[in-house]
């Protein structure tokens, strides 16, 4: 007897189910819709938009044609009647009344009433529903669009239109209900318009000449398609919101000279022709397309998938002949479809997205599909004739690698030269010679079929969203195919359609045309505005009486300080007054400032004049007010956009010091007579293009001392002559700052550090950009090196040695680098280990030969150093913790072992034992005498310093042990029985089974997960003797918890086979004379068991092939699930036999029919 397990859950009414069986058994049909923005509306707008005849035709509505109807303040409006189809059917036609039944029964099963209206229909006599619930699972329902409903093929997308539709035809009936409330009445007619052509006629005047970057659809989307905030933010399928969107701006025509549009470019016909083998008479039924959806899988291009769809045909044949009404029987027939009418304007579809049976969902084929810039329709048509040539006019593209999300853009070809192209001398496009886009004209392009791609078109652009760029010929050959995007629809015009529209440029109704015009002149109002907006740069400027100044003795400086109040009404008094914020056009000068300034300031009595004004940024610095870049008389003719210090920012302000320059608060800022002098280190880059040359130099500076004198000082140190110019740069806050001209005047006090053994500034010759200097390079290169702290405690006090290497070096060389700081001759002997929290220690780095990035060294990282001597041959070393368990108590450090190669795993635990029990630490962790007691030895986490896997065999070689035990590993020993060989832990779960009446909100989990105990075991045990061994735990163990659990019951350990249900990663395991190994059960595995008393047991058939189920029964009007239960299914022997079967059973146990 052989057992498999199985979950069936009734969702939905269908059987949903999750096998763990030999046999597989059916799946379920999901679609989702992705989540995203409006990319998909977009792109197609965009290329009706760029579609002459189109826009051509949307211009030429006039004002009457865009009125439905006017309604005089008498008139009272009433509720909206539902949405109706043109010939004024209802657009959700209802039901015939002999098949309620199977609206009830498919509704009960959890359908979508859309699905079983269209199911019906298409199936009208389906006495058992067999034929409507196959289609519908097969996926056909998601992939037909259906003429008498306006919703699309996902149920969802149509929804999207359907408010609009009453207004657009004027024939429909109106309701008679009154409505729930009377709005109040309008002081004036009311015009009610046709608001999907009002809003597109609008739109594309917009884009056609607004002098803007971009426009917002939001009109369109919400006053014509009346959606709501949520419509934007679900992402659909393109090639079903073209189909929707054609069939509301038709609608939305209707009664208009338009009123044919869609049909008139868009819409072809299909022939399907049936021919009788017998007598020849040849049927032909016509159905009308928007658009043609083209197979992808099988076929390597656009014409490969045309010719299979058009060009072949299907014999019909055998049990699948064709009743012949000529031949009055059964013949055999030909079967195929042509194409007996093109439209102008060819829409084709690819077939990329397909639904996966394995993964359940929808998938995206990115393959390769090639496709030609001119298609020959010739051969794919019923009766050829002139005008079946056609050129590539549009690339719809879906990037993302799922069928469930992504992005949509357009590459759209410019037929009227609207767009603005670039320049003879913008490299954008026709002057870049790369890999990636290349000359528009230059590079050739081949399709499959050998078509040059380049030649064929000119004036492409993509198309993405509010970006619109140029873009080479090239880049179409990219969409064929790929995983980043690949194109997903293609629009074709026919090549007559280009003589018709020449070079005219639709013009849209004057109305339109005036309303942009002036839209313009607000935009350039505002732009005009913007920009002067830009132009401002502002100030918080204060006098001298904000601020106070103390004597540093220290530096012989004074220290500047805002003025504390005592009260905050006197620190608000005195910022009304010395205090304001200001702004003022970039385009001037510094004098302007100036006067600005007194201005603002005129009847503060500290108001310096604008001729004997100086100003000093004000910033902060160890803790007080440090004025920097003093903007003094000279500085009074120059702009202030070319001073970089007053243009940080065009929206923060600028703190800024008005004054004389002299004193601050009546306070005269003259040097003490302290005058502290500083050593200014200083690194050299001589003319050597080599930046690791270098000289380092230091200098003495004097308190008066500024930085044109550093200048001239470093240039004398270095033998150069005093006027030759130096680019100098220093270190700011972890960047390399530039010393430039305008900071010469500035004490060299408050560049520099004070008396710092760093070095504070670098110098070259010559005037030189800060990126090309050889002190940014070398400032660049020593930012990739690794700054490690190699920390050592020398006599109970840390010391750091800091290393800087790149992540390339070896481990060897960071030993060294080592070695040398502590003057040891043999880096060898420097032992390496990392730092974890807590300054616990890690592993070590043992592997000298490993780069540093191998080795998982980073930056800033701390390495805890040892000395030790070198294990002699055939030895190593190793460490390990001594852990806590029973008698024992942890030991709080590690300790270090050799290990011999030719020791068995007892002898090192023995070796360890002895070491622990000779520490200092042995008496407290109760290590005293080991005499009669067993320990075992585990492998060990260096990160977290915990036991990981148990070392069982003890009598294996260290030598033969290497993936346990490796020089300078850790180990961790603890006081515990004698390991057996094929020793393993396994945790275990009580599993115990839903029986509450509360209905679940979904199928989730048939059982409830408690933790229990972890039980050791060995791989050469069988399931029995495992679930005799936890039965007994269960029976012994003293815990309250675990004794409920069999008290009361009539348990007995020889009864466990049949007490003790085990499963494992949910596999009931039924096997119980199979040992553990087998059953491929390892170390820290998972086991879930339940307990059955011997007369609750399940019935379980004694022969054939059974399979335990677990059903839930979902209810479709509440929405939930009940709880599960239990039952066997014995499976028929005929394989095919076990769907109908299993199917039956079901029926049986869940009382549904």
């Amino acid at each position: 007897m052989s057992t498999s397990f199985c979950r069936v859950v009734l969702l939905t009414g269908l059987y949903h189910l999750v096998l763990f069986s030999p046999f597989n058994i059916i799946l379920i049909l999901m679609w989702r819709l992705g989540r995203g923005a409006t990319c998909y509306l977009n792109s197609l707008l965009q290329a009706l938009y760029m579609t002459p005849e189109f826009r051509q035709e949307i211009y030429a509505l006039s004002e009457e044609d865009l009125i439905v109807r006017k309604e005089e303040p008498s008139q009272q409006p009433t509720e909206l009647p539902s949405p109706t189809r043109p010939d004024g059917a209802e657009s959700q036609p209802s039901v015939p009344k002999q098949e309620e039944p199977a609206v009830e029964f498919l509704s009960s099963m959890g359908f979508d009433d859309d699905l079983i209206r269209r199911a019906i229909r298409k199936f009208p006599v389906d006495p058992d529903n067999s034929r409507r619930i196959d289609w519908i699972l097969s996926g056909a329902a998601f992939e037909e669009i259906d003429d008498t409903t306006p919703q699309a093929p996902s149920g969802q997308i149509g929804g999207l239109f359907d408010d609009i539709i009453e207004e657009y035809n004027p024939n429909a009936e109106k309701s008679q209900e009154k409505p729930k409330e009377q709005p109040q009445q309008a002081e004036g007619p009311k015009t009610i318009y046709r608001q999907i052509p009002k809003e597109l006629q609008r739109l594309f005047a917009y884009l056609q000449y607004a002098q803007v970057n971009s426009l917002s659809t939001k009109d369109l989307t919400v006053k014509g398609f009346n959606w709501k905030s949520n419509d934007t933010s679900i992402q659909h399928d393109v090639h079903e919101l073209i189909r929707v969107l054609f069939d509301s701006i038709e609608r939305s025509l209707l009664g208009t000279k338009s009123e044919n549009l869609i049909n008139k470019l868009y819409r072809g016909t299909l022939a399907h022709q049936i021919k009788c083998l017998g007598c020849g008479t040849l049927r032909t039924r016509n159905e009308y397309f928007l658009d043609v959806t083209l197979p992808v899988q099988k076929f390597e291009s656009i014409r490969e998938s045309l010719t299979a769809q058009f060009n072949e045909t299907e014999t019909l044949s055998g049990s699948n002949q064709y009743f012949c009404e000529t031949c009055n029987a059964k013949a055999d027939a030909q079967l195929g479809v042509k194409i007996d009418a093109l439209p102008p304007i060819l829409v084709l579809s690819l077939g990329r997205f397909e639904y996966d049976l394995q993964a359940g969902d929808r998938v995206k084929n990115s393959k390769r599909f090639s496709f030609p810039t001119s298609l020959d329709m010739g051969p794919y048509l019923v009766s050829p004739g002139s005008n079946q040539q056609y050129s590539l006019f549009s690339v719809v593209i879906h990037r993302g690698k799922s069928a469930l999300m992504g992005h949509y853009h357009a590459y759209i070809r410019d037929l009227l030269s609207e767009v603005h192209k670039p320049a003879s001398n913008d490299t954008t496009v026709e002057n870049k010679k790369d890999d990636v886009d290349g000359d528009l004209m230059s590079a050739e392009i081949r399709g499959d079929d050998g078509e040059i791609l380049s030649d064929a078109a000119e004036g492409w652009f993509d198309f993405d969203d509010s970006n619109v760029s140029p873009i080479p010929t090239k880049r179409i050959a990219q969409q064929f195919g790929g995983d980043l995007e690949c194109a997903y629809m293609l629009i074709y015009r026919r090549n007559d359609l280009a003589t018709e529209t020449a070079n005219v440029v639709p013009v849209p109704p004057k109305n339109l045309f005036d309303e942009v015009h002036a839209y313009n002149a607000e935009v350039e109002v505002a732009q005009r505005e913007k920009e002067q907006k830009a132009r401002l740069v502002h100030f918080i400027v204060s006098l001298p009486p904000m601020f106070d100044v103390n004597l540093n003795q220290k530096t012989g400086r004074w220290n500047v300080d805002h003025v504390k109040c005592k009260t905050a009404e006197e620190d608000r008094q005195l910022q009304l007054k010395y205090r304001k914020q200001m702004s003022i056009d970039k385009t001037l000068t510094v004098g302007d400032l100036k006067k600005l300034i007194a201005e603002e300031f005129s009847g503060v009595n500290e108001t310096p004049a604008a001729t004997a004004m100086q100003i000093d940024f004000i910033g902060s610095k160890l803790g007080h007010v440090n004025l920097t870049g003093s903007l003094d008389p000279s500085f009074d003719e120059i702009k202030i956009e070319t001073i970089p210090e007053l243009c940080k920012s065009s929206s923060s302000a600028t703190a800024l010091l008005a004054w004389d320059g002299k004193t601050l608060n009546g306070k005269s800022l003259e040097v003490a007579d302290t005058k502290p002098a500083m050593i200014l280190n200083a690194r050299y880059y001589g003319t050597i293009e080599d930046f690791k040359q270098f000289v380092d130099v230091s200098i003495r500076l004097e308190f008066e001392h500024t930085v044109a004198d550093v200048r001239k000082k470093l240039a004398e140190e270095v033998g150069l002559d005093s006027s030759v110019p130096l680019s100098l740069s220093h270190m700011e806050y972890s960047r390399l700052v530039d010393i430039d001209a305008f900071n010469d005047k500035r004490p060299a006090f408050d560049v520099f550090t004070l008396d710092s053994d760093a070095i504070q500034v670098s110098f070259e010759q010559g005037v030189v950009e800060l990126e090309e200097r050889l002190a940014y390079k070398d400032f660049q290169y020593r930012r990739t090196l690794l700054e490690i702290f190699c920390v050592r405690f020398e006599n109970g006090v840390e010391r750091a040695y800091t290393v800087h290497l790149p992540s390339t070096a070896r481990v060897i060389e960071l030993k060294s680098d080592v070695a040398r700081q502590m003057s040891i001759p043999e880096p060898s002997r420097i032992r390496l280990s990392r730092m974890m929290t807590l300054n616990s220690i890690g592993d070590v780095l043992s592997d000298d030969k490993l780069s540093l990035k191998e080795a998982g060294v980073t930056s800033f990282q701390r390495l805890f150093t040892e000395v030790a001597d070198a294990a002699p041959e055939g030895e190593f070393n190793v460490r390990f913790i001594f852990g806590e368990n029973r008698s024992t108590k942890k030991i709080d450090r590690m300790f270090h072992a050799i290990v011999k190669l030719d020791w068995k795993i007892k002898d090192v635990v023995q070796h360890f034992v002895e070491l622990v029990s000779a520490s200092p630490e042995a008496s407290s962790a109760g290590m005293a005498d080991v005499k009669g007691r067993t320990f075992r030895l585990y492998t060990a986490d260096a990160v977290w310093n915990s036991p990981q896997r148990l070392i069982d065999d003890i009598n294996l070689r260290v030598k033969h042990a290497n993936h346990l035990i490796e020089a300078d590993c850790l180990l961790w020993l603890e006081e515990g029985e004698e390991p057996q060989p094929g020793a393993i832990l396994i945790t275990l779960e009580l599993w115990t089974l839903e029986t509450s009446d509360t209905e679940a909100a979904g199928p989730g989990d048939c059982f409830t997960m408690l933790p229990l105990f972890p039980i050791e075991a060995s791989k050469r045990q069988t399931l029995s003797e495992l679930k005799r061994k936890i039965l007994t735990r269960l029976m012994s163990s003293e815990d309250g918890a675990f004794k409920s659990l069999v008290d009361g019951k009539d348990f007995k350990p020889e009864d466990a086979d049949h007490i003790v249900r085990i499963w494992h990663q949910r596999r009931l395991l039924t096997s119980n004379d199979v040992s553990l190994k087998k059953q491929k059960i390892d170390h820290e595995a998972t086991l879930g068991i339940q307990l059955f008393p011997l007369q609750s047991q399940p019935s379980q058939p004694s022969e054939g092939r059974n399979v335990l189920l677990f059903l839930r029964k979902r209810n479709p009007k509440l929405r939930c699930y009940e709880h599960p239960v239990e039952c066997w299914f014995q499976a028929p022997s005929n394989q095919h036999e076990v769907l109908p079967a299993l199917l039956q059973f079901v029926s049986l146990q869940s009382g549904m029919p």
